[in-house]
């Protein structure tokens, strides 16, 4: 008897740490890699694959320039209705969405020199959200076509995916 409950009790905790986290509201890209050079621009594409709205808020976290981040998240946020898709474009000391036009200069400066700098991206929804029901890719330049942009990774509350 006493067998048998320490078997159904590890495979509860088995089914418990393999089991994804659907119920995550929130997931959170790590860009590490944007600049300022008008030559470079970042371009995202967002797909929001669940039933929900989501929202995006900002955070530049780190940059070469003598401006230090707050690393608190811009004033404005981004929606992203659920099952669409949309481009997020980083340029120079800009991030562009639809008409949303959103100034990091105080964040990264504005000196003219181009600067290098990291953000996060947070999306939340009060509905059911991880990183496999949002889907990004990026590509930066001005060649054609465009190189894909690596390093960038999801975080859901559960797991890591790049």
């Amino acid at each position: 008897m006493k067998t048998a409950m320490v078997v159904i009790v590890v495979l509860i905790v088995a089914a418990a740490l393999t089991t994804p986290d659907t119920e995550a509201g929130t997931a959170i890209y790590y860009m590490p890699f944007f600049t300022t050079d008008t030559a470079n621009p970042t371009y995202c594409w967002i797909a929001n694959k669940s039933t929900g709205s989501a929202t995006a808020s900002i955070q530049i976290m780190t940059s070469n320039s003598s401006t230090a981040p707050t690393q608190i998240p811009l004033s404005t946020t981004l929606s992203l209705p659920a099952k669409r898709s949309k481009m997020v474009t980083f340029y120079s000391t800009t991030i562009i969405a639809d008409s949303t036009i959103l100034d990091i200069s105080s964040e990264v400066g504005s000196s003219g020199v181009p600067v290098v700098y990291s953000a996060d991206i947070t999306f939340s929804s009060t509905g059911t959200l991880n990183c496999t029901m949002l889907g990004m890719s990026c590509f930066q330049g001005t060649t054609t076509p465009r190189r894909n942009l690596v390093g960038y990774t999801c975080y859901d509350g559960t797991y890591f995916t790049y």
